[in-house]
C-alpha cells in the first residue's frame, strides 16, 4: 500500500465517521504531505474571508481525496503503463472509488460481478475469501472491496516482477551474446593476424625485406586494434596499408589481403 492509498483510506474513514476534528486533522495531514507533489495544494480552497472557519470541512476533505486520486492515476500510469497493467490498475481504481463513494450493497455486488468475471479464471486463487465463491456468504461491502483491491495489487506486483525479470534476462542474454561475439571476433582476428604474420615471414627476402615485413605486420596490427577499439583513423590506416602493398610484390599482397579483407568487413 502506497502513502497515497494510506491517506485515501484515512480520509474515507474520517468522512464515514463524520468526526469534524478527525476530518480536519486528516485534511491538514494531506495538505502537508503532498504540498510539493500537487501544485498549489495548500491554497486549494482559494481566498477565504476573515471570518471563514479555519477547520477543513467534509467537502474540503472530499476535494483533497479527488486530488489524491488524480495524483495516484498519474503515478500508476508511469509505473505500470509500459507493462500492460492498465487493466488491473483500472479495476483497483474502480474498487477504491466505490469505497470512497460509499456504495450500497447492491452497487458493490454489481461491481464485484463485473470485476470478478475478468480475474476469476485468470488467477486460480483469486476467488479465495471472496463473497459469492466457495460457500462464502459474506455481504458485498467495503471489506470485500478492500480484499479484492489487495488481491489485484498482489497480482499486479507479480506481473510486474515477471516483466522485470524478463527484461533483465533479455538484457543479460544480449550482453552475454555481445561479449561472446566480441571474444570470438577478437580470437579470430588474432588467429588471422598470426597466420598472416607467418605468411609474411615466409616471403623470400628478395621480394620483401625484413624491415618491410615488420613494418607491414605493424600496420596490420595497428589497423586491427583501431577497429576493435573503435578509435583512431581506421580509414587512414587502411589506406596506408594498401599504398604500401601497391609498391611491393604480389606475394606480400597475397599474404596480407585475406586479413585486410576481414578487417574491412568488420568496419
Amino acid at each position: 500500500m502506497t502513502i497515497i492509498d494510506e491517506y485515501i483510506g484515512k480520509a474515507n474513514s474520517a468522512l464515514r465517521s463524520n468526526d469534524a476534528a478527525m476530518i480536519d486533522k486528516i485534511a491538514r495531514e494531506i495538505v502537508s504531505a503532498f504540498n510539493t507533489e500537487i501544485p498549489n495544494l495548500s491554497h486549494y480552497r482559494g481566498q477565504r474571508s476573515i471570518d471563514a472557519p479555519r477547520e477543513h470541512s467534509a467537502s474540503d476533505l472530499k476535494k483533497l481525496v479527488g486530488k489524491l486520486r488524480v495524483l495516484q492515476e498519474s503515478k500508476d500510469a508511469q509505473r505500470y503503463g509500459e507493462f500492460g497493467l492498465a487493466s488491473i490498475t483500472d479495476s483497483i481504481n474502480q474498487l477504491q472509488n466505490a469505497i470512497a463513494e460509499g456504495y450500497s450493497e447492491e452497487q458493490f455486488k454489481l461491481l464485484f460481478e463485473k470485476i470478478d468475471n475478468i480475474y476469476a479464471n485468470r488467477y486460480g486463487h483469486y476467488v479465495v475469501g471472496l463473497c459469492g465463491y466457495l460457500y462464502n456468504d459474506d455481504s458485498p461491502d467495503e471489506a470485500q472491496a478492500q480484499l479484492r483491491i489487495e488481491k489485484l495489487r498482489d497480482f499486479r506486483d507479480e506481473e510486474m516482477r515477471r516483466f522485470k525479470l524478463a527484461q533483465f534476462q533479455s538484457a543479460s542474454i544480449n550482453v552475454s551474446q555481445s561479449q561472446e561475439a566480441h571474444a570470438t571476433a577478437t580470437s579470430i582476428a588474432i588467429a588471422n593476424l598470426i597466420e598472416t604474420s607467418e605468411k609474411i615471414d615466409e616471403i623470400s627476402f628478395d621480394k620483401l625485406s625484413e624491415d618491410d615485413k615488420e613494418y607491414l605486420k605493424g600496420l596490420l596490427l595497428s589497423l586491427e586494434q583501431s577497429i576493435a577499439k573503435e578509435k583512431g583513423d581506421s580509414g587512414g590506416k587502411l589506406k596506408k596499408i594498401l599504398e604500401f602493398l601497391a609498391d611491393k610484390s604480389a606475394d606480400a599482397f597475397i599474404a596480407a589481403a585475406p586479413f585486410v579483407w576481414n578487417l574491412v568487413q568488420s568496419m
